[in-house]
């Protein structure tokens, strides 16, 4: 049996080593620059759903209520994240926090989105929400979440790539775009936040104890903003706490306590003012980090292909629920992902020395929060296959695996210039 080995094909964006994103899997000599940004004109997601059950917005909202605990709901929402999305609906159900709200999965906010939501016991039935950019439906009851979520398998993109790419390129892409028949299953950019790419480097430094550069990484929203003094922090703050983003409502607050007077308690900050699930949401980032370094080591030692298991330890062939073939997935606690990245010595970590430090001390420390992130599993497929790949009339549609991101395959045609899709200064970090 013959098997198709893809090489690693070097990338050479700053920001690509930042987040661990190393590799391509082909390479072409046309330099693509997109026309205009990512948005909710252009790209389109919907959650797919094991029953070939693909998430739309339906002509009526269903309007009975019964006593079963989870009421199931269409969201679409424009321009916006699901975590922001969740923390207004919380608002208008009347909920204290957003706990009682369960989505499948994470949203690219560069996007029209199509997801299902789940709200346990609602004070107050609501068949229909518009509010803003943001519509809820209710399609109907859930007996079962964790069913629900097991269900979803995946989820389907439409790209209009008129849009993106000069008509003339387009023509010269076609081929090679259908012959894209892997994607490398790196964490992208939406992971980590494409105007503030920190949610990892905060989540580093919350599992080893070091809530001041959290801190100042959070307020800064540069990966770098640990190398800051508090004076530059309250500079930061001022000018955040003046601001009109309401969607930077968590640095907001943290900034009040920054410049409310006293001393800066970082540690008590994170554990009175950020959410659980933020909290969550920043160490599992760096988990993702992990994840992507491992994936640019292997496939630059092995190269990378659909049936070759390397590290026995960390890696096993599992088969993909969409398109039902077995690849090589990471599944291993985070404990040996991180160590045979150190074994190997591996420069992947774009500032060594300052991650060197930090994971020392955690080790000696040995903390409740440290030993617990190293207990935690890390399950992803290495790779995933492009499922009912279709290029017409100037738009491109596929489905991938949950947790498959669209942009990984973007990035086969973009190269370096990926970073440009997102907005002008993270294309300026290039």
């Amino acid at each position: 049996m013959n098997i198709e080995i893809y090489r690693c094909v070097e990338s050479g964006s700053n920001i690509d080593k930042i987040l661990g994103i190393d590799c391509y899997v082909s390479s072409h000599d046309l330099d693509i620059k997109p026309k205009e940004e990512l948005g909710s004109s252009n790209f389109y997601v919907y959650e797919y759903l094991s029953s070939n059950q693909m998430a739309s917005i339906p002509t009526y909202p269903r309007s009975e209520s019964n006593p079963e605990p989870y009421y199931l709901y269409v969201l679409r929402k424009k321009d916006i994240d699901t975590i922001n999305a969740i923390h207004t609906l919380a608002r208008i159900f009347g909920f204290r926090s957003e706990k009682p709200i369960a989505y499948l999965g994470l949203k690219d906010s560069r996007a029209e989105t199509y997801q299902y939501i789940v709200i346990e016991k609602p004070r107050r039935f609501l068949p229909y929400i518009k509010y803003r950019n943001i519509e809820a439906v209710y399609v109907g009851l859930v007996k079962d979440l964790r069913r629900l979520i097991d269900r979803h398998i995946g989820n389907c993109f439409n790209i209009k790539l008129y849009r993106l790419i000069d008509f003339s390129i387009y023509h010269q892409l076609y081929s090679y775009i259908a012959s894209l028949n892997i994607v490398p299953n790196y964490y992208s950019y939406q992971r980590f936040g494409v105007s503030r790419p920190i949610t990892h480097m905060v989540g580093f430094n919350i599992v080893t104890g070091n809530y001041d550069d959290a801190l100042k990484i959070l307020i800064s929203g540069s990966p770098f903003g640990y190398r800051l003094e508090w004076g530059d922090i309250k500079s930061i703050c001022m000018g955040i706490v003046g601001s009109s983003r309401k969607w930077m409502w968590i640095e907001k607050k943290a900034c009040r306590e920054i410049i409310g007077g006293g001393g800066i308690d970082a540690r008590r900050i994170f554990k009175t003012i950020v959410p659980h699930r933020l909290l969550k949401l920043y160490i599992d980032a760096f988990k993702s980090y992990l994840f992507n370094l491992y994936l640019s080591l292997r496939w630059r030692h092995y190269g990378l292909d659909r049936s070759t298991v390397i590290h026995r330890n960390i890696e096993t062939l599992k088969k993909l629920r969409l398109a039902n073939i077995q690849v090589p997935h990471v599944a291993s606690k985070a404990s040996e992902l991180l160590k045979v990245l150190l074994e190997h010595g591996y420069d992947g970590f774009y500032v060594l020395r300052y991650f060197l430090d930090h994971i020392r001390r955690a080790y000696n420390e040995n903390t409740h929060i440290w030993r617990r992130f190293l207990r935690s599993e890390i399950i992803r497929p290495l790779l995933v296959i492009p499922h009912n790949l279709k290029i017409y009339g100037g738009e491109l549609f596929f489905c991938l695996e949950r947790g498959g991101y669209a942009t990984n395959l973007l990035r086969e045609i973009f190269k370096e210039n990926t970073p440009c899709l997102f907005s002008r200064s993270f294309c300026r970090s290039i």
